[in-house]
């Protein structure tokens, strides 16, 4: 149609009817929906543009930006796949309930557990095959919580009689120093220091007691040898005798009698006999040595039953030349180890309470 100047212009349809190409701009532009609502192929321009749906009623494609964008789900509920960044960011799980692969730095990080609750040594595939030996040995022998001395220690390894007191040290400072033995090496060693495979053990930073004692540990064992007159033992020395027995003597007269010779032995028997003179000069020769055998089992016996069974001829090997056993310290150069409960001991060998315990005894007690 003509444009006709003398026509007022027709009104164009009500904008909220028709699309508009083109932003509306002026002080009544309508709002624009939230554009995080809807998608907006163009938005409607003029002063009575419709209002768009209310933006809480359409999904949120992007995110929506300025003073009255609608407020994301709180982050607390969605999966987070990077760590949110900034005064709303969702807090992360508290770091004691994951799996930490490393240990978390912060106010917030995770709590070790406590060291008392979880096995702490070095790994033994640091030590020598030997050496893991010694240390399953050990264990087995004194449990893994229980306190024991160094003195024990060496002796239960002098016990194998392939070791010497040097080569049982050296186990102590090796286990010591690889976390297997407690304590570590940063106090020096003694034969009366508690040692122990548990390094939570109140013992092994306490001092041993000691009780009163007048008794040697052979005495308090029950191994000390009867007298050579005893009835028990005289097989033994009638068996040593060189010369046959005087039947027109008393037994005991001529058995003993100063001039007596007597066959005497190694422990093992392996040298010739040597002829000894006077009983005085001989000793009952024990194989094996009575430390060993209180060290093996004589420790759980009573000392009324250790008594008992030293008293007997069957006891021992045979006679032995006094100075010769003497200059070569005896068959063993292990110690009498202390008894008590961790190894089995018998009761009245540590326990005060128990009823036949003797305050004499020299132990180390726990």
């Amino acid at each position: 149609m003509p444009f006709d100047r003398n026509q007022p212009p027709a009104r164009p349809p009500h904008p909220a009817t028709v699309a508009q190409p083109k932003m509306a701009i002026g002080p009544h532009a309508a709002k624009p929906p939230h554009p995080a609502t809807v998608t907006q192929p163009q938005m409607a321009i003029g002063p009575h543009a419709a209002k768009p749906p209310h933006p809480a009623t359409v999904a949120q494609p992007k995110l929506a930006i300025g003073p009255h964008a609608a407020k994301p789900p709180h982050p607390a509920t969605v999966a987070q796949p990077q760590m949110a960044i900034g005064p709303h960011a969702a807090k992360p799980p508290h770091p004691a309930t994951i799996v930490q692969p490393k240990v978390a730095i912060g106010p917030h990080a995770a709590k070790l557990p406590h060291p008392a609750t979880v096995v702490q040594r070095a790994s033994t595939s640091t030590l020598s095959t030997n050496m893991v030996t010694w240390n399953a040995r050990a264990q087995t022998h004194f449990g893994t919580t229980a306190a024991f001395t160094g003195l024990d220690f060496v002796n239960f390894v002098l016990g194998y009689g392939t070791a010497g007191r040097s080569y049982a040290l050296k186990i102590i400072a090796t286990l010591r120093a690889a976390g297997e033995l407690f304590p570590g090496p940063g106090r020096n060693y003694s034969d009366t220091m508690m040692l122990s495979f548990d390094r939570n053990n109140p013992q092994i930073s306490a001092a041993p007691s000691r009780t009163g004692g007048t008794w040697s540990r052979r005495e308090a064992s029950g191994f000390i040898n009867p007298a050579h007159t005893a009835m028990s033992v005289r097989p033994l020395f009638l068996g040593a005798a060189v010369s046959p027995v005087d039947t027109t003597r008393q037994q005991a007269d001529w058995l003993f009698s100063p001039s007596r010779r007597f066959y005497t032995y190694t422990p093992t028997h392996t040298q010739a006999p040597l002829i000894v003179t006077g009983h005085s000069n001989t000793v009952m020769g024990h194989n094996p040595d009575a430390v060993d055998r209180w060290n093996s089992y004589g420790h759980k016996q009573t000392r009324a039953q250790n008594r008992a069974e030293n008293s007997q001829a069957s006891f021992y090997h045979g006679l032995e030349d006094r100075g010769r056993s003497n200059a070569s310290g005896g068959a063993t150069t292990a110690r009498y180890l202390s008894p008590n409960a961790s190894l089995g001991s018998h009761a009245e060998h540590y326990d005060t309470t128990d009823p036949n315990f003797d305050s004499r005894v020299p132990w180390t007690t726990y």
